[in-house]
């Protein structure tokens, strides 16, 4: 299967605070589609990156960090 793109080829954001768990999105996400990943570590930064990034089409969160939980990204 060919790799799409997300949106209009916007960043995907993954919001998660194991490293592990984070690589193997990435992994995932890498074999089905061609858009830039960034990554964050908490709630918190994930806030501060999209305010700053108005090119994130998705976001995949942890619900439960160290800061708070997924429900706050939305």
């Amino acid at each position: 299967m060919a790799s799409q793109r997300v949106g209009d080829g916007g960043k995907i954001l993954i919001v998660e605070d194991e490293e592990s768990v984070a690589d193997v999105m990435e992994m995932y996400i890498e074999t089905e589609f061609d858009n830039e990943i960034i990554f964050a570590k908490s709630g918190n930064e994930a806030i501060e990156i999209l305010k700053k990034d108005h090119d994130i089409v998705l976001v995949l969160s942890d619900y439960t960090m160290e800061d708070g939980n997924g429900r706050v990204l939305y």
